[in-house]
């Protein structure tokens, strides 16, 4: 099956919100509560790309408002506490909130959000986030769908959204020699925000959505070091297994990175199955081969492969039955991409999964 090249994104709707902003906090405390206390303590894009979405129309902005607060159980921290980091040498002060800043890198001028968690005083580590965002999307788009802000403020970590290149913006998750060098782009933006931020080096993860995740995933097999786990949320595509902890959200009914893989003889459109490639990921970190699968809601199945040899490695698939091309738990429903699950959360779920995945 081909993928289509290009699809229209559709008119977006608000989604109905179950609750104010005053009970998504209190839901976040409440299911950050134990997740929080670790974090503070340890303290070519191409046209052809599988994951491209053209011609976007912003959602509207949405208030601090969540989808859904009936969450299934996340992964627990890990029992083992990771040694707090030595404190910053001074860092010039930070207010709470957002920035947008640039860099140069590779001979262009390059944009990212960084989100400051109010507890920051710029002297005690803290955790990073990269959240990458979609082909034809960008940052803020990512700040508003993902509500990862919201997760950060209540568990102390900082989020950075940064934007990809080219017109639409997108990333070189194919490696393609005429694209942006977007390994060098991270590789700056990381030394730029270890310079000006308190950041813990063992807490430093990135999450993505669809060409974003690629994105992430390719960090993940060619830039691993920084990385302590890392994120997907439609984006298992490429048949490069990472090698770090990973946690991944697949729609069975996701048209844009189909759960059963794309057979083409051209490399751009090819891609493996979905669990074939969080299967070969845990083989490349050494996992027992046969996951523990469970049901945690209706129309979630996880898969955890486990038996990793360092003890800490895991990799982990939320199969979303019958979701499609979108963020399980997202502020707004995308249509045409298909149904959103609302008993999965993927930011507190990731975020979940990271504090239990430290690079020890």
């Amino acid at each position: 099956m081909a993928l289509p090249a290009v699809l229209g994104l559709p008119t977006r709707q608000i989604r109905e919100c179950y609750a104010g902003a005053m009970r998504l906090a209190a839901a976040l405390l409440a299911s950050l509560a134990a997740i929080a206390t670790a974090a503070c303590a340890g303290s070519t894009t191409g046209a052809r790309d599988p994951t491209t979405i053209a011609n976007p129309t912003r959602p509207p902005v949405a208030s601090a408002t969540a989808t859904n607060t009936d969450l299934p159980a996340s992964p627990t921290p890990s029992a083992t506490a990771t040694p707090a980091a030595s404190p910053c040498a001074p860092r010039p002060p930070r207010a709470a909130g957002d920035t947008t800043a640039s860099l140069s890198s590779g001979g262009l001028t390059r944009t990212y959000i960084v989100h400051v968690p109010p507890p920051y005083d710029g002297t005690r580590p803290v955790p990073l986030v990269l959240v990458f965002h979609g082909y034809a999307l960008d940052a803020q788009y990512m700040v508003e769908y993902t509500q990862f802000d919201a997760v950060a403020d209540a568990a102390g970590f900082i989020t950075v959204y940064p934007n990809g290149a080219g017109t639409p913006q997108g990333w070189n998750t194919r490696d393609g020699p005429e694209q942006p060098n977007d390994l060098t782009f991270v590789r700056d933006l990381l030394a730029a925000l270890e310079s000006q931020l308190c950041i813990d080096p063992a807490r430093v993860f990135a999450a993505g959505y669809s060409n974003g995740g690629g994105m992430v995933q390719r960090l993940a097999c060619d830039m691993p070091e920084p990385f302590a786990a890392v994120g997907l949320v439609g984006a298992a595509y490429l048949p490069c297994p990472g090698q770090v902890p990973v946690v991944a959200f697949n729609g069975t009914a996701d048209t844009f990175v189909p759960y059963e893989g794309v057979s083409s003889t051209d490399p751009a459109e090819a891609a493996p199955p979905v669990p074939t490639v969080i299967a070969t990921w845990a083989a490349k970190l050494g996992c027992d081969p046969s996951p523990v699968i469970s049901r945690p809601a209706s129309d979630v199945q996880l898969s955890r492969f486990h038996g990793c040899p360092a003890g800490d490695s895991e990799a982990q698939l939320y199969t979303i039955i019958g979701g499609g091309h979108t963020w399980p738990g997202a502020a707004m429903i995308i249509d045409r991409l298909g149904t959103t699950s609302e008993q999965v959360h993927a930011s507190l779920a990731m975020w979940a999964f990271f504090v239990a995945h430290p690079h020890r």
